[in-house]
C-alpha cells in the first residue's frame, strides 16, 4: 500500500504552524490573535462589572491571556509584528 504524500505549503502541529522555511510569523499572528481575543474578553468583563480592581484583573490575566503569550514566547523572539492598536511606532 503505497500513499502519495501531499505537499503543503504549511502545516499545523501542537497549535502552531510549521513550513520548510522555518518561517514563524504564521505561528505568531494566531497566537497574537488569540492573545487579543483574550484580552477583550477580560475587558468586557471590565465593561460589564466596572472596576474589578488591580488583584482580579491580574488575576484574569495571568489566567486567560498569560498562558497565550507563555506558550508562543519561543516563536516570538524572531518576528516583528507591529500591531497599530497595541504599539507605538516611531
Amino acid at each position: 500500500m503505497e500513499q502519495e504524500m501531499e505537499y503543503v505549503e504549511n502545516y499545523k502541529y501542537l497549535g502552531c504552524w510549521i513550513n520548510e522555511f522555518g518561517n514563524n510569523f504564521k505561528t505568531v499572528q494566531a497566537l497574537t490573535a488569540a492573545g487579543s481575543q483574550s484580552y477583550g474578553y477580560i475587558i468586557g468583563l471590565v465593561n460589564k462589572f466596572g472596576d474589578l480592581g488591580y488583584k482580579t484583573f491580574m488575576t484574569l490575566y495571568e489566567a486567560y491571556v498569560w498562558p497565550i503569550i507563555n506558550y508562543g514566547a519561543q516563536y516570538g523572539g524572531t518576528t516583528i509584528i507591529r500591531h497599530p492598536r497595541y504599539c507605538r511606532i516611531k
